[in-house]
């Protein structure tokens, strides 16, 4: 019985940011008819593909981690079934059946080929390799490489229940999900049926990706580390200008070492103010949270927060708004909301000591902090009652003091 054997891609993708990759065009380096040490007989069995000796050129890859394109835990077959095409993709791991496919037209094994200035030549197709299929709402698309003696071709075929669409002269790139039920092949964005919908100038460059968000086809919100200063930056990239929209600079997190590990989530996109989380661990093992919001349409930052530290509290703070609720005289109980002027909290040190200006006259305190817990000591302000700091930014100071009969919220600016 005949082995044949697949000889793992030389040619790897290279990563320029959130999904673009370089594409190869050393297609003639990549014998098909070697498959790396795998007996495609019993591999064609092990998926349940019993009838498998009528196709010829047959080939798998991706079946382990030393065949083929592997990285998608695909394990794709190929080959011509009564010289029709034929493809089969599986997942590696559940062996469940991704797309199978054979095509109606008869396949030209020797095929007369332009390669230049008005010549051609004749070449025989020996060789057939799915490198990687894309499924989806019953629709797919493959990738195919043929190959002959000092002749390769990629082949990409874009299948839906309705139509059938093969694109040719495509370096080789891989299939990528994109925006909404798109793809992307190199740098153009398709439509599951092979349509184009934007041709990207170039991918982001310029720094380490920490996190990524598509908001169209063409636009990515991205946080990332610059090459040239270690800083952080969230930016809107639009792929089809290749220019950032907005690039702002997420100074807390620049501050942090540069060994300091980042990482970066999205909590909230379901509004034009999208909130962000980092985790940081530094180098001692030290860890910490910081939550920022930003305006993904102007790049602007909505209240920084930052960690609750009397450095952080550390000035004086505006009253502008108060309020609560209370039980009045009747046991009934009432809302209540005011405008403040004039009345102001400050923290002189790092230490906890402040005080509260009522208009008239301070009230000293000493103060400690545990969490988001603020306690205050030797205070005539919101004596008896349990103060929690609900919101600190670089401006912003919110608390809110509670006790059993009433509850008491302030809002303050920084001076």
């Amino acid at each position: 019985m005949k082995t044949l054997r697949l000889l793992l891609v030389t040619a790897l993708w290279i990563t320029l940011c959130t999904g673009f990759y370089s594409c190869s065009k050393d297609l003639e380096s990549v014998p098909l008819d070697y498959m790396g040490g795998t007996d495609t007989d019993k591999e064609f069995a092990n998926y349940g593909i019993t009838d498998f000796k009528d196709i010829e050129m047959r080939s798998c890859s991706g079946i382990d981690d030393n065949t083929g394109d592997y990285r998608w835990g695909q394990a794709n077959f190929a080959g011509l079934r009564k010289n029709h095409l034929w493809i089969a993709s599986f997942d590696r791991d559940s062996k469940q059946k991704l797309a199978e496919w054979t095509d109606t037209k008869e396949f030209q094994k020797t095929r007369r080929i332009h390669i230049g200035y008005g010549e051609y030549k004749d070449v025989t197709i020996s060789g057939i390799a799915l490198r990687q299929i894309y499924s989806k709402a019953n629709s797919f698309v493959a990738f195919v490489q043929l190959q002959g003696s000092n002749y390769g071709e990629n082949l990409y075929i874009f299948k839906t229940p309705t139509s059938i669409k093969e694109l040719k002269g495509i370096d080789y790139c891989s299939i990528q999900e994109w925006y909404k039920e798109s793809i992307l092949i190199g740098n153009c964005c398709y439509t599951l049926g092979g349509d184009t919908i934007a041709v990207f100038k170039e991918g982001f460059s310029g720094g380490s990706p920490l996190t990524s968000k598509l908001i169209s086809y063409t636009e990515d919100i991205i946080a990332y580390r610059a090459n040239y200063s270690d800083a952080i930056y969230l930016t809107k990239y639009n792929y089809g200008s290749g220019e950032k929209e907005w690039n702002t600079e997420i100074s807390e997190l620049s501050k942090e070492p540069k060994d300091a590990k980042i990482t970066i989530s999205i909590l909230d996109s379901s509004t034009n103010i999208w909130k962000y989380k980092a985790d940081i661990v530094h180098y001692d093992g030290t860890k910490k949270d910081y939550t920022f919001s930003i305006n993904i349409e102007t790049g602007t930052i909505i209240g920084e927060e930052l960690p609750i530290s009397y450095a952080n509290l550390k000035g004086t703070w505006n009253m502008t708004k108060c309020y609560g609720w209370e039980y009045n005289g009747d046991g009934v109980k009432e809302d209540w909301t005011e405008d403040v002027k004039g009345e102001y909290i400050f923290f002189e040190s790092t230490h906890g000591n402040g005080g509260y200006f009522d208009g008239d006259d301070t009230s000293y305190f000493a103060s400690s902090l545990q969490g988001n817990k603020l306690i205050l000591e030797n205070s005539n302000w919101l004596i008896g009652k349990s103060i929690t700091i609900t919101k600190l930014t670089a401006t912003e100071l919110h608390i809110t003091a509670t006790e059993a009969s009433s509850v008491e919220n302030y809002e303050m600016k920084k001076r």
